[in-house]
């Protein structure tokens, strides 16, 4: 009994393996840069907050506040929620790594890719939202010791925000695409 592969079995499995080679410097490319901007990201965090005089200037410019009186748990506070809203981040990157780790190692046109690509239009979505609550708690822990906020700009829709969500969403129709092809292909597969 001999477990030989058809014609069109070795011709499918050299597309594959070169597809696989066309995309792995791509691949490796969006992995590491991933890994890049989260660690930017977190040196601007860091950046932004070491500096308290930077931070009562953009509250005082952007915010229209005076945070000069505020108490050190506050600062911890708002430095906490941009941990926080960090890790949501995190958690996006580390499922972009994961699917682009799978097209490494030849899981491309799979359900589970497919599933990992929607999750990650879907978590992309959440990022913004949490990204977008987060700035008014932000400024009002910032702010619980000023009596009067009322010229203060607590919720505000930046340009990029929008752009993530058409990203996001782009990612989550890819990722049903993709995957009602892979169970076609599954099913045709069963069928040949």
């Amino acid at each position: 009994m001999t477990d030989a592969k058809s014609p069109s079995e070795r011709i499918e499995d050299s597309r594959h393996a070169a597809l696989r080679r066309r995309i792995a410097l791509v691949c490796h490319a969006v992995r590491w840069l991933t890994v890049g901007y989260l660690l930017f990201v977190a040196w601007g965090l860091y950046d932004h907050w070491s500096n308290a005089d930077r931070v009562q200037r953009v509250f005082k410019g952007f915010y229209k506040v005076d945070i000069s009186g505020a108490a050190p748990w506050q600062w911890r506070a708002g430095e906490a929620v941009s941990v926080l809203d960090w890790l949501v981040l995190a958690v996006l990157c580390w499922h972009v790594w994961r699917l682009f780790g799978r097209y490494l190692h030849g899981d491309i046109f799979s359900v589970g890719s497919a599933a990992l690509l929607r999750r990650i239009g879907a978590l992309g979505l959440v990022t913004v939202a949490f990204d977008f609550a987060m700035r008014p708690v932000t400024v009002m822990l910032m702010t619980a010791h000023v009596a009067d906020t009322g010229p203060a700009r607590h919720a505000f829709v930046r340009t990029e925000d929008v752009l993530y969500v058409v990203i996001s969403l782009v990612f989550v129709a890819l990722g049903m695409i993709y995957r009602s092809a892979a169970e076609l292909a599954e099913e045709n597969a069963q069928i040949v």
